[in-house]
């Protein structure tokens, strides 16, 4: 898709296998990447359904309590908590509670937007292309 407003979006399915062996994990997810031109968000992390994934490693836990405009059981991680507190407005939160069910990943100009733990099926790509950009303009 061509930029918009200063935004290259990207939608793609992502696969991968976590270790080897018995112990092998399979993850994949129909994925939104959205390059900003003048983006800045912090490097966080935000799990809709509270579990979190091993390549999140390396962010620190942020206490929910500050953060009282998610819905429940939404789990957030960053490397400076204090730039997620000054990111994550009430609003911002709030952004997440109508758009239930997706997770977000940020680090500076780049933003990554994924729901559930699957795949879209081709009849709902389009709906969650729509989803997907929506949320990403309302947080970048």
């Amino acid at each position: 898709l061509e930029p918009e407003d200063g935004v290259k979006p990207y939608f793609f399915d992502y696969l991968c296998t976590l270790g080897s062996g018995a112990g092998g994990r399979k993850r994949q997810s129909t994925v939104a990447l959205f390059e900003f031109e003048k983006g800045a968000f912090p490097d966080f992390h935000l799990s809709a359904g509270g579990d979190l994934p091993d390549e999140a490693s390396g962010l620190e836990p942020a206490d929910m309590k500050e953060f009282s405009g998610f819905p429940p059981g939404v789990k957030l991680l960053g490397r400076d908590q204090a730039a997620l507190k000054k990111y994550f407005t009430l609003e911002l939160d709030a952004c997440f509670a109508e758009h239930d069910g997706w997770s977000a990943q940020g680090s500076g100009r780049y933003l990554v937007l994924y729901k559930g733990g699957g795949l879209v099926p081709p009849g709902e790509y389009q709906a969650f292309i729509a989803e997907a950009k929506k949320l990403a303009f309302n947080l970048g």
